[in-house]
């Protein structure tokens, strides 16, 4: 699975990341932009969504270091969230998700 990158500095910092398979398949996505909808933060926050049949292969983790990379921003959780996202944020950084979303 690889990831495609799109960021448009002048759409106030949104973009969006895709990870396809090998055959072109669009397995998993996320738009994101500033953290808490704050312009000015130095954090980004996303909704990523992969295929049931794709997921726990590192596919989120992949899209959110692409953007990482792209920006030179970290990615932080959104304030609100699924029991799936939980598990991801917990999994990602080694602590609990409510002390991410400080």
């Amino acid at each position: 699975t690889t990831t495609r990158a799109g960021y448009n500095p002048d759409w106030e910092g949104h973009g969006d990341v895709l990870a396809v398979d090998k055959n072109g398949r669009v397995v998993g996505n996320t738009f994101y932009g500033p953290w808490n909808d704050n312009r000015a933060s130095s954090a980004l926050e996303g909704a990523v969504e992969v295929h049931p049949d794709y997921r726990r292969q590192g596919i989120a983790s992949a899209m959110y270091d692409q953007i990482e990379a792209l920006t030179g921003l970290k990615m932080r959780p959104a304030p609100t969230h699924t029991p799936l996202a939980e598990a991801f944020w917990q999994s990602r950084n080694g602590q609990p998700l409510n002390g991410l979303l400080k």
